[in-house]
């Protein structure tokens, strides 16, 4: 990869000036450096990365002026931002100036943000200018109240809704929070003060309005993005998240393109430089991704709903498509850990089960619990189960219909008409959802993780009795969550 900065330096001569790209910012003169020798860590100054979403406006390149090369016009509000947040700071990567122009330097650039991102000091994260009041009154009153008005105005910046946000904070060691336009006294805010600010501030909206969680998530969506962004920073160990968490974040911002969609999420769970991980030029991005996470030892992008490879051994891997995850709410979990034998995949601690006919009742009152669903107490299981289908919908279940998702006959009933068989499998104390219905006589196994989860239970598989040879599909185990059964009888599943 090449790697330059921008710093601050005397301005060029005219000499100089021609191939010594530079720009004035704050009375100061900034050039872009030489690349600089990454064997040589000690030759590159300490600097700070600038996050910003782009927007749509563009504007002519400030460093490419003989050129048709344009820019966002938030690029430079961000790194005057960004300068004035950081004074001391004498170098700075921003990605305008410092992504190189011509290929292959800037598809391998792009494919080591995660290392650039890692590396940094801290990254500065400049929201637009709708966010001033919240951003203001978290700098004045500490880990104290945003008002109604100031949420609202932190909701319509889009900076937690784009792709390449997510791997440039996921990769932060430390970072701050400004916003367009700032003066030079105005705010920055620290991401744990902004995360403490925003979480109570939400919390007692929720009360006030008398709204749960779902509904707090569909009047600010953007925040809830945001949330999870300080959830992943302070629950996830640095430098390692899930596949699952990664597939499950990127969900929820907007996807430009499908290579951009893969190197994001590359990104986020690798720090090395390219080239030397990803130096295959005609390897798929979605194939690139599942690679690094089984170099990882991570097997929980195998918790997606796309279709399964075909190849004999192979057939629990998804296709190398989009990576959907089959679940949407956001995940935790360091790993899904496993290992490759000449027999196939072993997953390690999973959770084994088998169909029941019916609930247990520590099982109905812990689902009505989780669905806040007291009235249900009198009703059938068939009922509450399917409230849980109908909660996991609201979460982004990535469900089928019976009728195009399964090549398996319809059940027969008695009196010789078909009907597709339920969404759900009762598994005694639980519900198990599977990505569509499947018909109970083709089930030979169950399979939980017990190392991934949501808020409400974990992903799995469910074996079924294919034409030839055994089929996977996904599904989500509406219960306990992985870890909360310490004696469990877990075991190593090959697949």
């Amino acid at each position: 990869m090449e790697f330059r900065l921008m710093l601050e330096s005397s301005p060029p001569t005219s000499v100089t000036s021609a191939r010594t790209p530079s720009i004035t910012l704050e009375g100061k003169c900034y050039i872009l450096s030489d690349p600089f020798n990454l064997n040589n860590p000690e030759s590159i100054p300490k600097y700070s990365c600038v996050s910003y979403a782009w927007g749509e406006e563009r504007v002519p390149h400030a460093l490419r002026a003989n050129t048709t090369d344009t820019m966002s016009t938030h690029t430079i509000p961000a790194f005057v931002a960004t300068i004035r947040a950081k004074r001391s700071r004498g170098a700075f990567w921003i990605d305008t100036f410092c992504v190189p122009r011509d290929e292959p330097a800037k598809r391998f650039t792009l494919e080591s943000m995660g290392f650039i991102y890692s590396q940094c000091e801290e990254v500065v994260i400049m929201l637009s200018s709708t966010a001033a009041e919240a951003i203001e009154q978290m700098g004045t009153h500490g880990s104290g109240r945003v008002t109604e008005e100031g949420l609202r105005g932190l909701e319509e910046d889009r900076w937690a809704t784009r792709l390449w946000t997510y791997q440039e904070s996921a990769n932060a060691r430390d970072f701050y929070f400004t916003y367009e336009g700032a003066s030079e006294k105005a705010a920055l805010v620290n991401g744990v003060d902004l995360f403490n600010c925003l979480g109570f501030s939400l919390q007692q909206m929720k009360k006030e309005k008398g709204i749960d969680d779902v509904a707090l998530m569909k009047l600010f969506p953007t925040l809830s993005n945001l949330e999870d962004v300080f959830v992943e920073m302070y629950v996830t160990p640095y430098g390692w998240r899930s596949a699952m968490v990664v597939m499950t974040s990127i969900q929820r911002r907007t996807v430009d393109s499908v290579q951009n969609l893969f190197y994001a999420m590359t990104c986020a769970i690798t720090t090395k430089p390219s080239p030397g991980l990803w130096d295959m030029v005609d390897q798929d991005p979605a194939e690139t991704f599942m690679r690094t996470c089984e170099e990882n030892n991570d097997y929980s992008f195998i918790y997606s709903s796309d279709e399964r490879d075909e190849t004999p051994g192979r057939r629990w891997r998804p296709k190398p498509n989009q990576l959907i995850p089959i679940l949407s709410s956001h995940s935790y979990g360091e790993a899904q850990r496993g290992h490759r034998t000449s027999e196939g995949l072993w997953l390690e601690g999973m959770l084994y089960f088998t169909t029941s006919p019916m609930m247990d009742p520590n099982g109905r009152e812990w689902i009505m619990g989780l669905l806040n669903r007291p009235e249900l107490v009198q009703e059938a299981d068939s009922v509450l189960a399917q409230a849980c289908v109908l909660k996991l919908k609201e979460f982004g279940f990535q469900c089928l219909p019976y009728d195009t998702a399964s090549s398996l006959a319809p059940i027969e009933t008695t009196e010789g008409a078909s009907q597709s068989p339920p969404e759900y499998l009762i598994l005694g104390d639980r519900i198990f959802v599977p990505q569509w219905p499947l018909e109970p006589a083709r089930i030979l196994r169950i399979l939980v993780s017990n190392q991934i989860s949501w808020s409400l239970g974990a992903p799995g598989l469910v074996e079924i009795e294919g034409t030839e040879r055994s089929e996977y599909v996904v599904g989500v185990y509406v219960g306990y969550k992985p870890g909360l059964r310490p004696n469990a009888n877990l075991i190593s599943a090959l697949l």
